[in-house]
């Protein structure tokens, strides 16, 4: 198994420059807002700023996780680093918080016959939803890869909850990796992600809580519902289930 070391680092897509500073403020101001609601759904100090364009990681020499796509021509950035699938993790209505045109971010994809842009919805900062939809993820995940075969590029917003989950449940199921070894590697690249804080320790505190066994799901609005713990456990029994059916295995 390869070291963290040798794969590429973080590598980050400018979009394209803002077209007046009124629109890079606004920017800013949604990032802002959005790197404060991610702190307190995660628990940890997390910063996403939209403004500053797509940005990546390798997890393996094949995965990627990483932020949303914002215009067709990020398409062109990945395919030229040997994306054959972007599996996208987002809701509409993240989408439309920062203005992004998913329709013609698809319908570009589609013009070429290397590359396959694929939806699989999971709500933002909802541990719960992430923990139901995880199987049925992962399996679209899993087809999607043998199909395409080449580098996956899985992202969510921010790159930094659905996202490196379902690429860690991924890694986990089907790749044969030691839970804490996915996550190990997983969470040493995802450190080059949030580029907003220098304090790496806290950084360091944040585990994909919808992974771990919190019973804990924040709603987009930011309340909490503490769901029975026998609600919680349909995640592993779900896990069981396809791989006693042999429906997640290579």
């Amino acid at each position: 198994m390869m070291n963290a070391t040798d794969f590429p680092r973080i590598v980050k897509a400018v979009s394209g420059s803002t077209s007046s500073a009124e629109m890079s403020n606004a920017e800013e101001e949604k990032s802002e807002t959005y790197s404060s609601n991610m702190t307190e759904a995660m628990g940890a100090v997390l910063t996403y700023r939209h403004e500053l364009g797509m940005n990546y990681n390798f997890i393996r020499p094949d995965l990627i996780v990483g932020s949303c796509l914002q215009t067709p021509e990020d398409v062109d950035k990945l395919r030229k680093i040997g994306v054959k699938t972007i599996f996208c993790l987002q809701q509409d209505p993240d989408l439309e918080y920062f203005g992004v045109d998913i329709t013609a971010i698809r319908e570009y994809a589609d013009t070429y016959d290397d590359i396959q842009h694929l939806r699989a919805e999971i709500r933002d900062f909802d541990a719960f939803d992430l923990r139901m939809r995880l199987p049925a993820v992962v399996g679209k995940l899993h087809k999607a890869i043998n199909q395409n075969g080449g580098v996956t590029y899985v992202h969510c917003t921010a790159g930094l909850g659905r996202a490196p989950a379902v690429a860690l449940t991924y890694m986990f199921w089907i790749q044969g990796y030691k839970l804490s070894e996915a996550n190990s590697l997983l969470q040493e690249q995802e450190l080059a992600l949030n580029l907003g804080s220098t304090d790496t320790s806290k950084h360091m505190e944040y585990r994909c809580p919808t992974l771990l066994g919190h019973r804990h799901a924040r709603t987009r609005l930011g309340h909490v519902s503490d769901r029975p713990h026998k609600e919680a456990c349909h995640f592993d029994m779900a896990m069981q289930h396809l791989f006693n059916c042999g429906g997640l295995r290579t």
